[in-house]
């Protein structure tokens, strides 16, 4: 299968998948399956179906299912209203829909104490 310019570097954990370890994407990684372990990228977006537990790490980040643990966006996180964060959070800016979660420490700045 030969690689395309628009899905280099991108990274898909669909539903009914579930991944266990450190992932490391330089573009987007979206999850709408279950990643138990880290993650550092570019962007994350988590579907509505999407469970991340373990630290988080992207410059831009959409949450509309749910992530625990340690979650850290550098530019923007955005909590859709389905979306459920639960842990520490950093943030450069913030935006929660009405209904969505978050919950545990919050703070703004790009870096986890």
């Amino acid at each position: 299968m030969a690689h395309t310019s628009d899905t280099v570097g991108q990274l898909l954990v669909g539903e009914g998948v579930t991944v266990q370890g450190t992932v490391r994407v330089t573009g987007r990684a979206s999850v709408h399956g279950v990643v138990e372990g880290d993650i550092q990228a570019d962007e994350l977006i988590v579907g509505p179906r999407g469970q991340v537990t373990g630290q988080v790490s992207a410059r831009r980040i959409e949450v509309s299912g749910q992530t625990h643990d340690t979650l850290v966006a550098s530019d923007r996180l955005v909590v859709r209203s389905t979306g459920v964060v639960r842990g520490t959070v950093r943030y450069g800016e913030l935006e929660t829909e009405r209904g969505g979660v978050i919950a545990g420490m919050v703070a703004r700045g790009p870096e986890a104490d």
